[in-house]
């Protein structure tokens, strides 16, 4: 009974400690820098994939000929 009574003891500090690490974190300015950065990277991606459908077309139609 001792054993689990220490346990439980040494518990709750745990919890009030683990309460306490999860405080709020102003996260505002990283989801407006997100949500910035959003339309130039797709650009990027649209950008590459078209360089790759190209690539890729070109290969075809050589292929084709050949």
């Amino acid at each position: 009974m001792k054993k689990k009574l220490k346990l439980a003891l040494l518990g709750i500090p745990a919890f009030v400690t683990a309460t306490a690490s999860h405080a709020a974190v102003d996260v505002t300015a990283l989801v407006a820098e997100i949500t910035g950065v959003k339309e130039p990277s797709s650009q990027i991606g649209i950008a590459v994939l078209g360089v790759i459908v190209t690539i890729v077309t070109f290969l075809w139609i050589r292929r084709a000929i050949k």
